[in-house]
C-alpha cells in the first residue's frame, strides 16, 4: 500500500482530524499559516507572499514519500484542503492546467473523503462548522474555468469559432483574478457554449482569445512584448483574411487596446470596456509612469465603433458580488445619503494628467452631514458595507472613463452618480440607464453637486423606484448570473445577433463551379 500514490491513500477513509497538530512534513506552524490565509481571504485579499509558502509546503508534500499527504489528512484534513484551494493559482502557473484541474479533482475528494458517503457538499459543511472557510476571491468560478460545469445554452441563433492560442489563453485560474478576468470569462463561456462551432465553414464570427492584461501584469511584459505578439498573431489564424477580418472578435479589458498597431485589425468587431481608449505615442513597461502618460497618451475619439463594436462591463467576481449583494439594505436602512471613498491625485499621481481632478475636488465633500467621503478603505469589506448604507454612489472617472466602481456599487444596490462625460455604458439596448443613475457634469462645482444629490434622496418613492429597476437590470453586469437570458455573455450574444444580420454574410470562396472546394 505503500507504494500507491498518496490521494488514492485517501479514498475510503473517514477517520480524520482537524487538531493539525502537525506532522513531518507540514509541521504546526505551518499549518497556522494556512489557517490564517483561510481567515484573511474571509474578509481580504491573501498576501502573496502567505501563498507562496503554502506553494512550498505542498511542493514539499508532493515531492515527500507517499504517506505524506495520507498524514496530513489523518492531522489537518480541512488544512490539506484548504492548502490545495488557495495554492492552485500557482500550481496552473508551475505545472499547467491539466495538473490544476487534477488538484482541484483532489481538493474535492479531500472533503468527500472526510463526509464518506454524504459527499463533497457535506464535507464543505463539516469544514464551515468546524471554522474554516475553503473559499477564495475567485474559487467559487473553478468549475467554471475549468470546464466542469454543464454546457451553456446559446440564447441566439450564433455560431462562433474559436481559437486554440497556447501560451496566450491558458491560464484561467491565475488570470481569473480582478477587472480584467472579463478577456478569460467571455473566453471559458464561449468554450463550454452551444454558440461554439469546431466547423469554420459554419461560424458567424472567431473569437481570438488573448489573456494580454493577465500575461503584463502576473509575467511582467512590456507592451512592447505584447505589440510583437499581436503583431505576429495574424500569422497564427487560419481564417483571418476570410473576410477581411470582419468577423473577428477581440477582447480588450482595460482601458487601453493591448494592441499598440490595432488599426491593422480595424474591421474587426471589438469587445471593449471603455469607449474612448487611451493611445500613447510609445510602448511602455505595462503602464505608463505619470510622466509618460502626461507628455503621450490621450484618449482616442474614433478607435471604439458603435456600429460593430461593443461596451462590455467590467469584471467584479463574484466573492465581492456575494458580499455586495449581502449588504444591500432597502432605502429606509440606509445611513447616508452621498458617499464616495476612493484615490485621488496625492494617491495616484497619474490622475493628475488623466484629467480625474473631480476625485481630489471631491474630498472637500468630507465631514458634511449624511455624507460619507473619504480616501479607500484599507480593508476591501468595509468599502462594501459602506456601499450598502448609502443611497447615492458618486462614481468619478478614472484613468479612463469607465470604472469598475460602477458596477460594483450597483451590486450593493447604490445608485450610482457617473461623473464621467464620455463613458460610454454597457448594453443601452437592454440597460434603460437613465433610470437606475444620475449623470452630471463632471466639472460641475462639488458644492452645488451635493446640494443637488441632498434635494434627490428626499424623494424616498423616486428613490426606491430605481433601486428596484437597478436590481432587475444588473444581472446584465454580472459575469456569474444564472438568471436565464440575463448575463454579460447573454448579452454579448445579443449583440454579434444584430451585427451578424447588419453585416455582408460570407458565402464561401467560390460556388457553383469546380474549384468550391478549395
Amino acid at each position: 500500500q505503500s507504494c500507491m500514490p498518496p490521494w488514492l491513500l485517501l479514498l475510503g477513509h473517514v477517520v480524520y482530524s482537524s487538531q493539525c497538530s502537525g506532522t513531518a512534513n507540514v509541521p504546526m506552524p505551518a499549518w497556522a499559516e494556512v489557517r490564517q490565509a483561510d481567515e484573511i481571504a474571509s474578509y481580504a485579499h491573501v498576501p502573496r507572499e502567505l501563498l507562496q509558502n503554502m506553494h512550498k509546503i505542498l511542493l514539499g508534500m508532493l515531492e515527500a514519500n507517499s504517506r505524506a499527504f495520507r498524514l496530513a489528512f489523518y492531522d489537518c484534513a480541512f488544512g490539506l484542503a484548504s492548502l490545495v484551494l488557495f495554492t492552485l493559482p500557482l500550481v496552473e502557473r508551475n505545472s499547467g492546467s491539466s495538473w490544476t484541474r487534477f488538484m482541484y479533482h483532489r481538493y474535492r475528494a479531500i472533503l468527500r473523503d472526510v463526509a464518506e458517503p454524504d459527499g463533497y457538499e457535506s464535507g464543505l459543511k463539516l469544514a464551515r462548522d468546524a471554522g474554516w472557510h475553503l473559499e477564495t476571491h475567485q474559487s467559487a468560478s473553478y468549475p467554471f474555468l475549468l470546464g466542469l460545469t454543464a454546457t451553456a445554452s446559446c440564447p441566439v441563433e450564433v455560431k462562433i469559432f474559436v481559437y486554440d492560442l497556447p501560451g496566450l489563453d491558458d491560464r484561467p485560474i491565475e488570470c481569473c483574478q480582478g477587472m480584467f478576468a472579463t478577456e478569460v470569462f467571455i473566453h471559458r463561456w464561449l468554450l463550454n457554449s452551444h454558440c461554439r462551432t469546431l466547423d469554420p465553414d459554419e461560424a458567424d464570427f472567431f473569437y481570438v482569445p488573448v489573456y494580454s492584461a493577465c500575461i503584463m501584469t502576473k509575467d511582467h511584459r512590456t507592451a512592447a512584448y505584447m505589440e510583437e505578439i499581436f503583431d505576429a498573431l495574424p500569422q497564427r489564424l487560419e481564417h483571418w483574411n476570410r473576410t477581411g477580418n470582419r468577423d473577428h472578435i477581440f477582447l480588450w479589458s482595460s482601458e487601453m487596446y493591448d494592441w499598440l498597431s490595432w488599426r491593422t485589425a480595424h474591421q474587426a468587431v471589438f469587445l471593449s470596456v471603455e469607449g474612448r481608449p487611451i493611445e500613447c505615442d510609445d510602448a511602455f513597461d505595462y503602464f505608463p509612469t505619470p510622466e509618460q502618460f502626461g507628455a503621450g497618451c490621450r484618449h482616442c475619439r474614433d478607435c471604439w465603433q458603435p456600429w460593430k463594436d461593443m461596451i462590455i462591463p467590467g469584471f467584479v467576481e463574484k466573492w465581492s458580488v456575494d458580499m455586495l449583494a449581502a449588504q444591500d439594505r432597502p432605502t429606509w436602512m440606509r445611513k447616508y445619503a452621498v458617499c464616495y471613498h476612493g484615490a485621488g491625485e496625492r494617491e495616484l499621481e497619474i490622475y493628475r494628467y488623466a484629467n480625474a481632478s473631480v476625485r481630489s475636488a471631491l474630498l472637500s465633500l468630507s465631514g458634511r452631514p449624511r455624507m460619507s467621503i473619504g480616501s479607500r478603505f484599507p480593508i476591501i469589506s468595509m468599502y462594501f458595507d459602506r456601499v450598502g448604507d448609502c443611497q447615492l454612489c458618486i462614481v468619478p472617472k478614472g484613468l479612463g472613463y469607465w470604472t469598475n466602481r460602477l458596477f460594483e456599487v450597483m451590486f450593493g444596490g447604490c445608485i450610482p452618480v457617473i461623473l464621467s462625460d464620455f463613458v460610454e455604458l454597457p448594453f443601452p439596448g437592454l440597460i434603460d440607464w437613465p433610470r437606475i443613475s444620475i449623470k452630471a457634469p463632471a466639472d460641475q462645482p462639488v458644492d452645488e453637486l451635493a446640494d443637488y444629490l441632498e434635494a434627490f434622496v428626499e424623494d424616498t418613492d423616486r428613490i426606491d423606484g430605481m433601486r428596484t429597476l437597478l436590481r432587475h437590470y444588473r444581472c446584465y453586469l454580472d459575469y456569474h448570473s444564472s438568471e436565464p437570458g440575463c448575463s454579460p455573455y447573454a448579452a454579448v450574444m445579443e449583440g454579434l445577433l444584430q451585427r451578424k444580420r447588419g453585416f455582408p454574410r460570407w458565402q464561401g470562396k467560390y460556388w457553383n463551379h469546380e474549384n468550391h472546394a478549395l
